[in-house]
């Protein structure tokens, strides 16, 4: 795969203190750009352009990975050169919608250029189906007059009809910067457009996550947002935000009802991005990375609403569906179960998945001096009372994935599905197939951030629940702090009233 470099012309370039760029690879076709549209004026993000609407040539790229659109997008536009980057149009819509974070980066064990989010961020947004314009600035302040690094990404439409309702009406944007430095703060802001007429979002802030172990790091823990009911998920968003202290949001799957609804996608997205009473919530501002969910179903608007690794050498064509990462002090695996349960819903995932996953879990045993935790995200539940406790899909992913965990010595299992929360005692897979209890790997399942409540069960192996199916509470989540000598979740009620009372609490240690 060829990957995307744009060299800076000696007529045009200013000097870039930070090398950074987009890692942008080919699509399936040549790509064709969209019909110019109006011109946009600035934006509320700032004026037309850094430097009094200089064009600033992107540096030569310094991403190691690659990138693609998958295969069903269509009218993708991914200039490569400053001859097809002069091409991009704005629309009559042109202002960025929807600016959100995610991640690129191989999958492969011991890569170079694996996934990194102590150096590297990915930003997605959307805008109207004219605008090709795909721009990042950004730099250590708020102030975009003073920034140097500027970073052009690729934009694609999802299609109407194949894998999505209202699809059709939208273009997404995206481009991923790297060689940031690690646990700083940045601002940024997306957009562009033709010189002087350039159109951005609003600067904002984020942050990357520390490169050492020895970095205490703050994880938010939700899933099963689906329905928003109570308005949970806007109101949870708000809260995260609020608290300051959240450095990425591990989601477990369930977005969303209808797996091809563009719309239902765009109202998460929407609902994450202002609190109720309209300050900025956690949406572009603090990084996330999602399993999916049943009720995402491999649908087109979820991996465009999404953004996250994508390896086509290690993944195939099941990219952005698993990967891991180092967070803190924590190994950090985020896997799609699906086709894990449902084998059948996509032919040879499951092995290419587990064939993975085994690498992966076996490079992080021998790391476990440097990152002594090994976490895993998912969506079904290997052990749950609850209303899914003996679905086939539940069953098949215990099948599958706990002997991996038992051999591994996984110390935390963080699922969804079942709309509660319940964690269990240390378990072992028995040879009889039922839980060994006293020690092993925890496992919690955290779910409730908008979805309706199930109700708990109770089994042998229960160490705590809590049922919010009945309030007063709406929703649960929990905030998990890793520190290299002890693991710490904090599970809280979400209540309308804000108080958001403990309701659990567990402390592993090494």
């Amino acid at each position: 795969m060829m990957r995307a470099m744009r060299t800076c012309l000696a007529s045009s370039c200013l000097l870039l203190s930070a090398l950074v760029a987009v890692g942008c690879g080919s699509s399936s076709s040549e790509p064709t750009p969209a019909p110019s549209g109006s011109g946009g004026a600035a934006g509320a993000g700032g004026a037309a352009g850094a430097g009094g609407g200089t064009t600033r040539a992107l540096s030569a790229t310094t991403c190691k990975y690659d990138t693609t659109p998958r295969m069903e997008y269509t009218d993708v536009f991914a200039p490569k050169t400053d001859a097809e980057l002069a091409k991009q149009a704005l629309g009559a819509a042109p202002q960025p919608k929807r600016v959100r974070l995610g991640l690129g980066g191989d999958v492969t064990p011991g890569s170079t250029a694996r996934v990194d989010a102590s150096r590297t961020i990915a930003i997605a947004w959307e805008t109207d189906l004219e605008t090709t314009a795909t721009t990042v600035e950004l730099g250590p302040s708020p102030d975009p007059t003073t920034w140097t690094t500027r970073v052009d990404g690729f934009s694609y439409v999802v299609p109407e009809g194949k894998a999505a309702i209202g699809g059709s009406d939208l273009r997404m944007h995206e481009a991923h910067v790297c060689g940031l430095d690690p646990k700083t703060t940045y601002y940024y802001r997306v957009g562009g457009g033709p010189p002087g007429k350039e159109v951005w979002s609003d600067v904002t802030p984020f942050h990357t996550l520390g490169a050492s172990a020895d970095d205490k790091t703050v994880v938010a823990v939700t899933g099963d947002s689906r329905g928003e009911n109570a308005n949970a998920w806007q109101i949870l968003q708000g809260r995260l935000a609020k608290r300051g202290d959240i450095d990425v949001q591990l989601f477990s799957g369930d977005m969303i009802d209808l797996a091809t609804d563009q719309g239902a996608y765009a109202k998460w997205l929407d609902s994450a991005s202002r609190d109720v009473d309209g300050k900025p919530a956690t949406l572009g501002r603090v990084l996330s990375l999602l399993a999916m969910g049943n009720h995402e179903a491999y649908s087109s608007p979820f991996f465009a609403s999404v953004v996250q690794p994508q390896d086509p050498a290690a993944q195939g064509k099941f990219s952005e569906l698993f990967f891991s990462l180092e967070i803190g002090p924590a190994h950090v695996i985020v896997l799609d179960d699906f086709a894990i349960g449902s084998p059948t819903a996509m032919a040879g995932y499951k092995e290419k998945a587990l064939a993975w996953l085994k690498a992966d879990l076996d490079a992080a045993v021998k790391d476990r001096a440097a990152h002594p935790w090994i976490i895993a995200v998912h969506h079904h539940g290997e052990w749950t009372s609850s209303s899914h406790a003996d679905d086939k899909a539940v069953l098949e992913v215990r099948k599958a994935l706990v002997p991996l965990w038992d051999e591994a010595g996984v110390d935390l299992v963080l699922d969804g599905h079942d709309h509660n929360y319940e964690r269990s005692k240390p378990l072992k897979l028995g040879g009889d197939g039922k839980p060994v209890i006293g020690a092993g790997t925890t496992y919690v399942v955290c779910a409730g951030s908008g979805a309706d409540g199930y109700g708990t069960g109770k089994s042998d192996w229960t160490a705590q629940t809590f049922d919010y199916s009945k309030g007063p509470a709406i929703g649960v989540y929990a905030v998990l702090t890793l520190e290299k000598a002890k693991l710490s979740l904090e599970t809280h009620a979400l209540t309308p009233a804000g108080d958001d009372p403990v309701v659990d609490q567990l402390t592993l240690t090494k």
